[in-house]
This record gives C-alpha cells, sequence and structure tokens, in this order.
C-alpha cells in the first residue's frame, strides 16, 4: 500500500525440503509510457496471441527466479510477482520455511516504538484472523486496482 512506503520486499528461504518441487517467483512489472508507446506504435494486427495477453494485462513479464535453500531474493515493491504452484514430490510431510521483510523509504521517518506506547491487549485467535483477513482483502484490492491498465490498438 503507498501509504507504508515499502521500496523493496526481501525473501530469504530459510530451509526447504528436497521434496518440494515448484515455488519459483514470478515476476512482472507495468509498462514505462515509452514501451506502451512502442507496443502501441508497432503491433501489427496478425500479432501472436501471448502479444495480446501482454498488452491487455499492461504488465510485462521479466521472467522468474526458483526459491532454494539459503537464497536471499530481494525485488522492488512495483514489480508484481507470483508464487508457481508448489508440490510435495515425497511421501512425507515437506516443509519450506521462508522469512520476508519489507524495506522502507529511508528518507522519510518512519513511526516507530518511540513514539506509540506498549499495547498489550488480549486478542482472541478469531480476533486475531478476521484482522489478518481484512488487512489481507485491503491489499489484493488495492494490488487489483493498481494493475489494471487499458491500451487502445486503434488505427486512427
Amino acid at each position: 500500500m503507498s501509504h507504508e512506503n515499502i521500496v523493496c520486499t526481501g525473501l530469504y528461504i530459510v530451509d526447504r525440503d528436497h521434496a518440494i518441487s515448484g515455488g519459483d517467483l514470478l515476476f512482472k512489472r507495468a509498462f514505462y509510457s515509452h514501451e506502451a508507446v512502442e507496443i502501441f506504435m508497432g503491433v501489427t494486427r496478425d500479432r501472436p496471441v501471448i502479444t495480446d495477453r501482454v498488452i491487455a494485462s499492461g504488465l510485462l513479464p521479466l521472467g522468474r527466479l526458483a526459491t532454494d535453500s539459503g537464497r536471499m531474493i530481494v525485488y522492488p515493491n512495483s514489480h508484481v510477482h507470483k508464487v508457481s504452484r508448489m508440490v510435495n514430490q515425497g511421501n512425507t510431510v515437506a516443509k519450506s520455511r521462508i522469512v520476508i521483510f519489507f524495506l522502507v523509504d529511508p528518507g522519510l521517518r518512519m513511526l516507530c516504538t518511540l513514539d506509540v506506547a506498549p499495547q498489550q491487549l488480549i486478542v482472541s485467535r478469531e480476533e486475531a484472523e478476521m484482522h489478518r483477513l481484512s488487512l489481507m482483502e485491503e491489499r489484493k484490492n488495492h494490488k487489483q486496482d493498481w494493475n489494471i491498465r487499458e491500451i487502445e490498438l486503434c488505427e486512427h
């Protein structure tokens, strides 16, 4: 969310069982204005279907990164990411442990524990889950709004 001033996301894969396959991070980013002009001016009518999909999404595919144990991945908050399907290929429970952190704009003063008194409230699990779901819903809707792009390919 823009009010959070997050500039990058960091992901550290602490451990990942060998039985797990998949789970790569796929990245996309919004077109720059000059790229949108190039697409608009350079795309023909008989273009491949994949080109139409990229144009419709407004997002340029950047590639993928494997999420191997011990790997540290940092990417700008402007990038959209998706985790590919993970499958346990073994017969026992497999685990993947990750640590995610957000890097905020160092040029801005952030609200911190120096500014807020300790808050030792008792919160039930149900209430905590309700708050978590509402925050996730807010973030999901914001990301969907941010990702909507339209490019007209009119010939006039």
